[in-house]
């Protein structure tokens, strides 16, 4: 359908929103008014979307300084009961806790700012390991469409999938001995670093032998 530029209607002026439609210079952009009524509708719901998640930030701090500062105390008498006076589960409100720290943790530190985001989109960020964490946040930024609950989710998976590969264990033959050191899940917060085992395992049996 072509496009026109037309001029703002008389009936306009000083009406609000409507109005603001019309102020480019004397001249309108060229929305038809089914165009123009959608517009409205679809911008008021942007608007809820953007007041909501600043909201949902603001209750993931309240709800930390209140639990770290137990001021629940004098309306319940535990942090449990509090959370059920509100409506809402202690484990959810500890999950929106979770959510918000790890938001906060890692924009500060990887120097990335992490959008607000709801605490199902940061939940896979919430099960790994900090340094992890900010890796899947630096993945998803390079992404085509940014940070988001998609690109978060992928480059969690992908992180959590090369993780879960271990290395086949290290058979050591030494005069007398053969040490076999065999890697486990927690190794993989180290890089399986064959050095740092040895080390531990030497550590650990003198410790034994110390009593």
């Amino acid at each position: 359908m072509a496009c026109t530029w037309l001029r703002r209607p008389a009936d306009l002026n000083g009406m609000g929103f409507f109005g603001d439609l019309w102020k480019v210079g004397d001249q309108v952009a060229t929305l038809t008014a089914t165009e123009q009524a959608e517009f409205v509708r679809l911008d008021q719901a942007v608007g809820m979307a953007v007041q909501a998640s600043k909201v949902v930030a603001a209750g993931g701090a309240a709800l930390t300084r209140i639990k770290d500062g137990q001021l629940y105390r004098d309306v319940a008498g535990s942090w449990d009961a509090y959370c059920e006076s509100r409506g809402i589960s202690a484990n959810r409100a500890n999950q929106i806790i979770r959510a918000f720290q790890t938001q906060t943790n890692i924009s500060s530190k990887s120097g990335t700012a992490v959008p607000i985001l709801s605490e199902r989109a940061l939940r896979p960020l919430v099960a790994l390991t900090e340094s992890d964490a900010i890796e899947v946040i630096a993945e998803a930024s390079a992404t085509a469409g940014g940070i988001s609950p998609n690109s978060i989710r992928i480059a969690a998976a992908r992180r959590k999938a090369k993780a879960s590969k271990l290395p086949r264990p290290i058979r050591l033959k030494i005069p007398g001995w053969n040490v076999v050191l065999t890697p486990n899940r927690a190794a993989a917060a180290t890089g399986f670093d064959t050095i740092v085992a040895l080390e531990k395992a030497i550590e650990f049996v003198r410790r034994r032998r110390a009593g």
